[in-house]
């Protein structure tokens, strides 16, 4: 009945083609663009994630500030729960619907967090990520049309979210990236078996003192 109107909204989802997938919550989301991770019903515990991260991504998409409870989640999940599947996917999704952000992934080694990296890009490329966020399915470039990071020690999409790996074994050198500070600072495996005194007393340091001070609080 209104043509005006119509059009507009016509030419709002061919710009915005996951809104759709977006209105009908995380789960159909998730099942949308994972199908190849997202096999099963999710579990209630992974229900609950999803809602308390859902609601907190919608938040600041719309500018809303977030409650302290809504800036720090644990998930203390038994194993073979999919815990890191999630938290990847967590990550992606801060991409695909703020289309900006700074993902630092903490883990006990290097090559531990590259391996998440690693894991969420090819996601990104073999999933259904880029049909709905095609922001997210591209490199950034540089100035002479090189490649700016879309490998194992960093990556950064068209639409300028990015994810870097971080491990506790190693030095790491400055945590800004492109002028913008981590928005998600992600702890995963972080702690292992084993640790000496010693040992645990650096990675608390090293994330009390190196990496949780660099976030971006607003």
């Amino acid at each position: 009945k209104n043509p005006k109107a119509y059009n507009q909204f016509i030419r709002y989802l061919q710009q915005n083609k996951g809104a759709c997938d977006e209105a009908l919550g995380p789960q159909h989301w998730l099942k949308k663009l994972g199908t190849l991770t997202f096999t099963r019903p999710l579990a209630p515990i992974q229900i609950r994630f999803w809602e308390w991260n859902w609601a907190a991504l919608m938040k600041v998409r719309r500018g809303v500030p977030l409650e302290p409870k809504e800036t720090v989640g644990f998930l203390p999940w038994p194993r073979e729960t999919g815990k890191s599947s999630h938290v990847e996917w967590a990550c992606i999704a801060e991409g695909a619907l703020l289309k900006t952000g700074y993902v630092i992934y903490l883990c006990a080694k290097q090559s531990q967090a590259i391996d998440h990296v690693v894991a969420i890009r090819d996601r990104i490329e073999s999933e259904h990520v880029a049909e709905l966020y095609p922001w997210m399915g591209k490199p950034r470039l540089g100035q002479h049309g090189n490649k700016f990071g879309w490998g194992q020690e960093f990556l950064m999409t068209q639409g300028g979210w990015a994810i870097r790996p971080v491990g506790a074994d190693v030095a790491m050198r400055g945590g800004k990236s492109t002028n913008i500070r981590p928005t998600l600072i992600v702890p995963d495996d972080y702690d292992e078996l084993g640790d000496s005194p010693h040992v645990v007393e650096h990675k608390e340091h090293m994330l009390t003192r190196a990496i949780l001070p660099m976030g971006n609080m607003s």
